[in-house]
Formats: structure tokens, C-alpha cells, sequence
């Protein structure tokens, strides 16, 4: 029996310490963490689990949780089983990083404790970022040509309206007068009007 014990805390241990994740079992009660595994020293850069264990998780955060923010993470903990959210750490060495924290509450042997995840998502938050840059850059550049557009269909109208306007004028006087009936004429005067209206059209 004894045995067999000790193959499944070794089972658990290897499997604790072998999760790509970050992983903290902390006491519900008084939220300091009791254990942690390999990759939680790795990615919070502390010499050994001694630095990790003892504390309150949420002081490695950039901007720690408020008595209220953990009263309302533990009801919810206790109501949903579950509670998650994005965080920005701080590293024992001072290096900046986005993780997402997840907390779950596990039995082991017979007794309720908190399982917390930390994942680390910076290469996602910079991808983010990157994203939300370009998109701004997008619609900066749209609004730029936006306004170049108007520019050039405001300057474009101003010769287009003489266009039409000595059009009419010339077919007025072609009319009255009927000084030209060369039907060629007439045809280059209807070009000419068929042309300016579809370059309004075009503009618009």
C-alpha cells in the first residue's frame, strides 16, 4: 500500500511539474500559495519554489488586486467552481509579461484547494497590439484618403460645371442662330455633354 502511494505521488508530482502551464495549489482560506511546479519558477524567474511559495499570488501582478477584487474572485470561485482572467506580471527579476490566470477549485485528499493556472499569452497580447496598430494606421489612412478624395472631386467640379455650361451655351446659339447644321458638330457637342455628365457621375 505504501508503495502504491508512493507511485501515485510520484504520478501527480510528474504530471504537476511536466504541464507546459505555470501551476499554483493555493490555500482558499487564506489565499497564500502552498505548492507550485517547475515551469512557475521558470516563468516567474525565481531561484527555487521557496520564492514562490508562502505568498500571495497576486503580488507578482503589475497592479495587484484590491480586498474587493479577491473577495469577489473567491465567490465566484466558490459559486462557479471556476474563475479566469488576464493579467500582466512582474517577474522576480523585473521582466514584464501577459498571462492568463485561471482558478479552479480541485479535491486532494479529501480536502478543497485552489488550483491556479498561469498561462503565458505575451506573444499574443504583442500580436494584439500589433493588430490594433495596424488598424489604427488603416483607418488613419483612410481618413487621409477620405479627405484627398473630396479635395480632388471639389477641385474636379469647378472646370466640369464650365464644361457643361459652355456646352448648353454653344447649343443655345447653334439653335437660335442656326448658324451651324453640320450634324457633326452637333454630335461633338452631345460627346462632349454625354462625357462631363458621366465624369460627374464618376465623381460622385
Amino acid at each position: 500500500a505504501e508503495l502504491e502511494l508512493l507511485r501515485s505521488r510520484d504520478l501527480r508530482e510528474s504530471l504537476f511539474n511536466e504541464s507546459t502551464d505555470a501551476l499554483f495549489l493555493v490555500d482558499p482560506q487564506t489565499l497564500l500559495t502552498t505548492d507550485c511546479n517547475l515551469p512557475a519558477v521558470a516563468l516567474f524567474e525565481a531561484e527555487d519554489k521557496s520564492h514562490l511559495i508562502g505568498i500571495e499570488g497576486h503580488i507578482l501582478q503589475r497592479y495587484q488586486f484590491s480586498p474587493e477584487e479577491l473577495q469577489e474572485i473567491v465567490i465566484d470561485v466558490n459559486k462557479y467552481g471556476f474563475w479566469s482572467r488576464e493579467v500582466e506580471y512582474i517577474t522576480l527579476k523585473g521582466k514584464h509579461f501577459w498571462g492568463n490566470l485561471a482558478v479552479k477549485v480541485i479535491e486532494i485528499a479529501g480536502k478543497s484547494i485552489n488550483l491556479v493556472r498561469v498561462t503565458d499569452i505575451s506573444d499574443r497580447k504583442r500580436f494584439e497590439t500589433q493588430i490594433l496598430k495596424t488598424s489604427q494606421q488603416l483607418e488613419s489612412t483612410n481618413h487621409e484618403l477620405e479627405s484627398f478624395c473630396y479635395s480632388v472631386s471639389h477641385d474636379l467640379r469647378a472646370p466640369l460645371r464650365h464644361i457643361n455650361g459652355f456646352v448648353n451655351a454653344l447649343r443655345q446659339q447653334i439653335n437660335q442662330q442656326n448658324s451651324i447644321d453640320d450634324p457633326k458638330i452637333i454630335h461633338y457637342l452631345e460627346i462632349i455633354d454625354q462625357s462631363s455628365q458621366k465624369m460627374g457621375q464618376l465623381i460622385d
